[in-house]
């Protein structure tokens, strides 16, 4: 009886995995679905029951997943966040990597991902800019998009990228390769400049000489490092490696797939 019981049991929670893992699925599908249409018509053009449609899914099978539009909106947020953060640390252990096989100097090693910080948020805006508007919505943008509990989220997943960077000016200024300073401070400063810089893009066309992204990105780093007290032909020989090595290059995934449109599904969804 006791060996019947172990089996059963053995079973139910094997079902319990079949459905978790459909409904892993599916909830991927919503996220990358929304993703696209998002992207095709703009935050005020998108709607959960356009979303719903677009799936062939009912009103109530989708609330089964996101129960309001801020709430799938927030969980898009995050995990750009998300990937943007396992992008950022794949850049500091990297530079970590080459450092220790190049023997650098401190200076140098402290500094490399500090100035990749700043040339890796540039390229993800210029790469994947459906997903920074995304993520700016969220972060960048002065109104109001998510209620305050789902905003609070978004800013939560964001924590990490903000420690890691407040860690690497620690570590900066612990090697003398700053001056004394606040490092979260500094890490919040770097990227609301960096921010306004990316921003920029959208209206390029309008002043190509004056909004030049690569020269207003340059500026800003020369202008900050500077200011905390880095020499010059430090942050252009951390520049230069970066470049030379491709010490920056990391791709942002978010962990799903923006899809094209795609035959209609069931409209029944398992729970």
């Amino acid at each position: 009886m006791l060996h019947n019981v172990n089996m059963s049991y053995d079973e139910s929670s094997e079902g319990r995995k079949r459905v978790l893992r459909k409904r892993q699925v599916r909830t991927q599908r919503v996220l990358a679905t929304a993703m696209r249409l998002v992207q095709e018509r703009g935050m005020d053009g998108f709607t959960l029951g356009d979303l719903a449609a677009e799936l062939d899914y009912s009103a109530p099978a989708l609330y089964r997943y996101f129960p309001s539009k801020d709430a799938l909106v927030a969980e898009l947020q995050r995990s750009v966040t998300n990937a943007l953060d396992r992008a950022s640390q794949l850049l500091v252990e990297r530079c970590a990597e080459w450092c220790d096989a190049n023997d650098v100097d401190e200076d140098l090693r402290t500094l490399l991902p500090l100035v990749g910080t700043a040339v890796h948020y540039d390229r993800f805006a210029a790469d994947a800019p459906e997903l920074f508007g995304l993520l700016s919505l969220g972060l960048g943008s002065p109104e109001r998009m998510l209620d305050d509990d789902q905003a609070r989220s978004v800013i939560e997943s964001a924590d990490g990228i903000f420690r890691r960077l407040a860690r690497q000016f620690d570590a900066a200024d612990s090697a003398k390769s700053l001056q004394p300073g606040e490092a979260m401070s500094r890490a919040v400063v770097l990227w609301a400049a960096l921010q306004g810089v990316v921003q920029l893009r959208k209206i390029r066309h309008l002043l190509p000489d004056a909004l030049d992204s690569r020269q207003l990105l340059e500026t800003v780093v020369y202008g900050l490092f500077e200011g905390w007290g880095v020499a010059r032909a430090s942050v252009t020989r951390a520049l230069e490696l970066g470049s030379e090595f491709q010490l920056f290059d990391a791709s942002v995934d978010p962990g799903f797939e923006v899809l094209e449109p795609a035959p209609a599904l069931a409209t029944a969804v398992e729970s």
